[in-house]
């Protein structure tokens, strides 16, 4: 299923992301970096995260997609317009 998964997100021109609002904690992070990874994604990213550290990533997806965190929306929607 996962390989069906990539190559259909892969067959979209362009890139995706995945991202969280507001994680509590580094294991919400940590999920997000294992299901992105598995699903193609380009880099994640967080949004006002709450976390102080990292999480533990078994499937070592850190060292593959980048991640991006940005303190409020408006930092977000700021970086997003300048790629446009």
């Amino acid at each position: 299923v996962r390989s069906f998964v990539r190559s259909f997100v892969r067959s979209f021109v362009g890139f995706m992301s995945v991202g969280i609002i507001g994680p509590k904690t580094s294991q919400n992070v940590g999920s997000l970096w294992r299901s992105a990874y598995q699903m193609g994604a380009s880099y994640i990213f967080t949004v006002g995260a709450r976390y102080k550290t990292q999480a533990t990533d078994t499937l070592v997806a850190h060292k593959r997609l980048p991640l991006f965190e940005f303190s409020d929306w408006g930092e977000f929607l700021r970086a997003r317009y300048k790629t446009q």
